[in-house]
């Protein structure tokens, strides 16, 4: 009895199977089983063309999409060429439920992904609402997901064009993505805006080095500097001048004045303090050593004077005393609110007595400076002066340049 002539039910599990194959690898020379092992493989091409056959007649009963020709004898797929994906048809279409194909994954496709849509709220909500809303926006996203997996069986998709839905699948996924790009760039834009605009407002209340080593670590920063030199700046009979005048236009004075001050002390690159009242305090070595602080403060002092000789501030002329003195000096933040870069020390003590103590337009300096400078500015001995707390100590004033008096 031939094997192919045996009912596909007995091919694989019958005796006769069995046992021809059992005897041709036990007993059987090299050809028989090489002739066993060809009728193998022609059983194994029988079996899946009977599974082709039940897929077949299965999918074919998807109207539109799959045609059997029973003329043929090993009957052929004819596929519509327009319909790639299959339709959504329910299981019971199929004569076989068990070889229904799934149908979830081109329910998702035919969608075009509009649920895509949703996820724009929470994130909209998150850059443009307060973020106690963002919590709600987010809740109720997850659950529209949950209940359109729970609707999913019971819906039934209208039947749209391939072409249909893969156009209306970019417009929602391309114009989601833009739109997300746009509130994202929107966020970036804002956030470095307020960013850099925090950053100048910091510098201008501390310097650069000391802003930087506050955002690295929240601390207190102090260190000591041997060689530095303060200067102070005082208007001379400001108190009586601004009794006669308005507030606002007492403050539009003071602000003229220090912009003028603050443009000297950027050209030298020098450290600002701060300013108390009609004073004006700067200091040259600290954060950043300088090995010739001394000469640098005595140019400020100099420009200082000439400016306010040059001109008027707010229709007013103005006449400075101004005090400098070089020393160690501890500088620093501390605190943790409305903190500012300040300096301790005898050094700045005693630079604070020879401005209160000096003349009209005078640039008046103590010992320490006067070695550190005297080769390069002419200055005049004044003796000595008692400052507050009975010390006695010798001052000079500061003339001008040499390089300037030497000149014809």
């Amino acid at each position: 009895m031939d094997f192919f002539s045996l009912p596909t039910s007995r091919r694989a599990s019958g005796p006769y199977w069995r046992r021809s194959n059992r005897q041709y690898r036990t007993s059987a020379p090299k050809a028989a089983r090489r002739f066993a092992f060809g009728r193998t493989l022609a059983f194994d091409v029988s079996v899946e063309r009977s599974l082709f056959r039940r897929w077949r007649t299965a999918v074919c009963r998807r109207p539109g999409l799959v045609h059997r020709h029973r003329s043929d004898q090993y009957s052929s797929l004819c596929v519509d060429p327009k319909s790639r994906f299959l339709p959504l048809h329910p299981a019971s279409d199929v004569s076989d439920p068990s070889m229904a194909l799934d149908d979830e994954p081109w329910r998702i496709k035919d969608s075009s992904v509009v649920i895509i849509w949703a996820a724009l709220c929470p994130l909209a909500a998150l850059l443009l609402d307060e973020s106690r809303q963002t919590v709600f926006w987010i809740v109720g996203f997850v659950s529209l997901l949950i209940v359109s997996a729970i609707l999913q069986p019971y819906l039934v998709p209208v039947g749209l064009s391939e072409t249909f839905v893969t156009w209306f699948f970019v417009l929602n996924v391309g114009a989601v993505i833009a739109i997300a790009f746009a509130l994202l760039y929107y966020f970036v834009v804002q956030r470095n805006f307020f960013q850099e605009r925090s950053e100048m407002l910091l510098l201008n209340i501390l310097p650069k080095e000391i802003s930087e080593a506050l955002k690295a670590k929240q601390q207190t920063i102090a260190a000591q500097y041997q060689e530095t030199s303060i200067l102070f700046a005082d208007v001379v009979d400001f108190t009586p001048m601004a009794a006669t005048m308005t507030p606002m236009r007492l403050l539009d004075l003071l602000d003229e004045v220090f912009q003028c001050f603050d443009d000297l002390v950027e050209k030298y690159d020098l450290e600002k303090i701060k300013t108390i009242g009609d004073c004006y305090m700067v200091a040259a070595g600290v954060p950043r050593s300088c090995p010739d602080h001394a000469r640098l403060i005595v140019n400020l002092a100099l420009d200082m004077r000439e400016a306010a000789t040059q001109r008027k501030f707010g229709d007013q002329k103005l006449a400075f005393r101004i005090g400098i003195n070089s020393g160690p000096v501890v500088a620093g933040v501390i605190g943790r609110k409305k903190f500012i870069y300040d300096l301790w020390g005898d050094a700045v003590n005693i630079a604070s007595r020879m401005e209160s103590q000096g003349q009209s337009q005078s640039i008046q300096i103590t010992s320490n400076t006067f070695r550190l400078i005297k080769d390069e500015f002419a200055c005049e001995a004044k003796g000595t002066i008692k400052v507050k707390g009975g010390d006695q100590l010798e001052v000079w004033h500061v003339l001008a340049r040499k390089a300037t008096l030497g000149a014809p």
